[in-house]
């Protein structure tokens, strides 16, 4: 409703929006360890906690993706709702670790705005993967790549130069690090290249898949990098390593697969 040039692709978006929103509550219930306590968030809830406006944030918009997907009404209002709860559920994941002093990486106003950053990339990109091509889907990648890019740089600067000891730690860990190759590996293939593809064959649409792939994937590493460094360095602690076993990036490949496949699936 928002985009009409994507009005005929409607039921196919919501569908693989609904997918990855479950796949999302799959990923929450990993999270808090017993699937039990989820009756805790529902029947004692600390409305003082981010981590309760995410579960109830992303229960709401299920709600409302379902009802979009289903009700033939038109209604912008509908639109502008989803649009709305959908960003509102990024916004909060960001806030969750925003607010995390003990964590000096992550705390911090940005943290927002780049989760909602690369929530949007990640966003184009699959649209030009999914979608016939388009070039203002194009144009929007792009703009976002560059517009991350230059977020991330600021925020990079800001803790280098003027941020606590452990953040400065965390961020030294990420650019000269262990965590270096998948930090400019990120900063490499996941956003100057895409641009590069993007800016200087705008009307290829091969270009415009691996461009969206690589961004796609470098999402991927900023977050794997960025929640990696955030607690090898805690706030007045020794800093520490880690990094993905084997069986936990298997668990979060099925339920990227659930979010992905089954709606592929459906269609």
């Amino acid at each position: 409703g928002l985009w009409p040039s994507l009005q005929s692709h409607r039921r196919t978006l919501l569908t693989y929006a609904l997918g990855m929103f479950v796949a999302g509550g799959i990923a929450i219930l990993m999270d808090i360890g017993k699937p039990a306590r989820v009756l805790n968030l529902l029947t004692s809830p600390q409305w003082k906690s981010p981590f309760i406006w995410d579960f109830f944030s992303l229960m709401i918009i299920v709600v409302v993706t379902l009802v979009y997907l289903f009700v033939r009404s038109k209604s912008r209002l509908l639109s502008w709702v989803a649009g709305i709860m959908a960003a509102m559920v990024i916004i909060i994941e960001g806030l969750i670790l925003g607010v995390l002093a003990s964590r000096p990486l992550w705390h911090g106003g940005l943290m927002p705005v780049l989760f909602f950053l690369e929530a949007m990339t990640a966003g184009s990109a699959f649209l030009v993967l999914v979608l016939p091509y388009q070039s203002w889907i194009r144009k929007a990648l792009l703009y976002l790549l560059v517009i991350t890019g230059l977020v991330m740089l600021i925020d990079a600067a800001a803790l280098l130069f003027g941020g606590p000891t452990a953040a400065k730690d965390a961020m030294t860990l990420m650019l000269s690090g262990n965590l270096a190759v998948w930090f400019w590996a990120q900063i490499l293939f996941g956003i100057v290249l895409p641009v590069i593809l993007l800016a200087a064959v705008p009307g290829s649409r091969t270009a415009a898949l691996i461009a969206s792939v690589l961004a796609i994937l470098g999402v991927l590493l900023s977050k794997l990098t960025l929640l990696t460094a955030g607690q090898a360095v805690p706030l007045m602690g020794p800093a520490d390593t880690y990094m993905p076993t084997l069986v936990e990036l298997g668990i979060h490949r099925g339920i990227s697969e659930l979010g992905i496949g089954v709606p592929s699936g459906s269609r």
